[in-house]
């Protein structure tokens, strides 16, 4: 008899599109079958109020921040008062419902910033925000003495403080430290930036978190800069691999970027992969602290290597580009380079029968020999072909018909010659004759 055929399982695209309606049903983000969070959406209330509690705090209700207070404010609500809020244990807010949002309430006016990022302002709420990523220090002395004083006496496991710094913040203003005391979350995230400044540098970072500037990896560039010494220990893979020279640096350098030149362009290459191409290409290892700087940016741009590359910030990438090399500037030509060039331009004119003889009259010249021979072999009159003689073809016409007859003795066609050059005006009159570039 006939079996009926099984319905087909259910592809993946169905599969997220079934989960994403599941989750938007229960208004929960719970666990699936194969344990993974689910992305919640927001309620347009606690958008609003989320909004509301970071004019309060004075910083910009920027969509990635407004992410963070929303999952903030829904696990304090879980945990209770008196409770310990577990920040990780809740649920991420779907970005692209939060935006929807956003958009489409009419109390929220988006703002569109750098990039993909965007801003949720609040109709009729004047905006009192803190420029949180400005370089001003507005703060009095005292209280960067006692932050200061702060980082070098307070126990070593407070001192391990969130790698963000908009984390950051959040934990030193819980601790209820003295200097911070009326300030809100917004200065506070200034004050963070400002630390980590290489004005101040009273705050780094180390291994994703924010420490003081003694204990930082900066810290530790600069010691092993001044000692012309790498950073870290050669690992198994590199252990073979001998730590980059000036010369091999330049020399490999110049390399990689005359692989990446394309016609007419110059080579380029993010300054992320330079290192590794140096490690892949070369097997060998380029230590920006051996070489005695703190950054491979600031390396690049040492005077060393500035005939070879130079750097250029192109949106939010930083990319190494080929010096093109200089043209020749007109004048520049000494008479002995415009004499090979109407050597070679006479045998280009000559008859079979007459290059012999042509031959002869520069067997006394050896660069002008191997340039001729080297173009006898090429097609017949091919004009493109004479070096530096392009634009003054007419200019030598009449020495090129004094050259070609048998009653012309060498001496005579070599001052026609010598006279017509000094006409062109690429002939260089100061100096004395040089070769030419």
């Amino acid at each position: 008899g006939h079996r009926p055929r099984a319905d087909p399982a259910p592809s993946m695209t169905q599969q997220r599109r079934q989960s994403k309606e599941h989750t938007a049903a229960c208004g929960l983000g719970v666990h699936g079958a194969e344990g993974a969070w689910r992305l919640v959406r927001p309620q347009i209330g606690e958008v609003l109020a989320a909004v509301d509690s970071l004019y309060d705090d004075r910083l910009k209700p920027l969509g990635r921040i407004l992410l963070k207070r929303i999952r903030e404010r829904r696990a304090a609500a879980a945990g209770g008062a008196g409770r310990e809020v577990d920040v990780d244990a809740t649920p991420l807010i779907d970005p692209k419902a939060l935006r929807h949002i956003c958009e489409t309430c009419g109390l929220l006016e988006v703002q569109h910033e750098e990039g993909k990022e965007y801003a949720a302002l609040r109709v009729g709420r004047a905006p009192d925000f803190v420029d949180v990523g400005s370089p001003i220090d507005r703060y009095p002395a005292e209280m960067w003495e006692q932050l200061t004083k702060y980082l070098e006496s307070a126990p070593a496991e407070d001192l391990a403080l969130p790698g963000g710094r908009y984390a950051c913040a959040q934990v030193l203003a819980s601790r209820g430290l003295p200097f911070l005391k009326g300030r809100v979350l917004g200065e506070i995230c200034h004050i963070v930036q400002v630390a980590s400044s290489p004005q101040r540098r009273l705050l780094g970072y180390a291994q994703r978190n924010m420490v003081p500037f003694n204990r930082s990896v900066d810290c530790v560039r600069e010691q092993c800069a001044v000692s012309q010494l790498p950073v870290c220990p050669p690992t198994k893979a590199s252990a073979d691999m001998h730590v980059a020279t000036w010369e091999e640096a330049r020399g490999c350098l110049r390399e990689i970027l005359s692989s990446t030149a394309a016609y007419g362009q110059p080579g380029a290459m993010a300054l992320s992969n330079v290192k590794r191409v140096f490690r892949s290409r070369f097997g060998i290892l380029l230590s920006e602290t051996a070489l005695g700087h703190n950054r491979v940016s600031d390396l690049l741009q040492d005077h060393r290597f500035s005939d070879i590359c130079r750097l250029e910030q192109q949106g939010s990438v930083q990319v190494v580009i080929q010096h093109a090399p200089q043209p020749l500037e007109r004048g520049t030509l000494s008479l002995e380079a415009w004499k090979l060039a109407w050597h070679v331009h006479r045998l280009l004119m000559l008859s079979d029968s007459e290059r012999h003889k042509a031959l002869r009259t520069l067997s006394g010249h050896r660069e002008g020999d191997g340039h001729a021979r080297t173009l006898l072999e090429r097609r017949e009159g091919d004009e493109s072909q004479l070096p530096g003689a392009g634009g003054n073809k007419s200019r030598c016409s009449s020495v090129s018909t004094a050259g070609n007859s048998d009653d012309h003795s060498e001496e005579s066609s070599e001052a026609a010659w010598s006279e017509a050059a000094r006409r062109s005006p690429g002939y260089r009159t100061s100096g004395g004759p040089s070769a030419p570039r």
